[in-house]
């Protein structure tokens, strides 16, 4: 991917996947409409584009969070 590349897409545009364990709730990673996922962690971007199952790990509390996307 050429670091050169704009990843910038509308905020609503992206589906929020959180640890709602928390007031307000912490973000894990955001999803957008082509189902590539976007993880930031500080000062790193992730843009993951093949996968079917992901597991997050709340910074937080440290609840596991399994997700899958197959079929998107």
């Amino acid at each position: 991917m050429d670091a050169a590349e704009n990843h910038q897409i509308e905020s609503e545009e992206f589906e929020r996947w959180t640890c709602d364990r928390h007031d307000p709730p912490i973000l894990l990673a955001m999803v957008d409409a082509a189902g590539h996922l976007h993880i930031k962690v500080r000062n790193r971007d992730w843009y993951v584009t093949d996968f079917t199952t992901v597991t997050a790990t709340c910074p937080k509390c440290g609840a596991v969070h399994t997700r899958k996307f197959a079929g998107r």
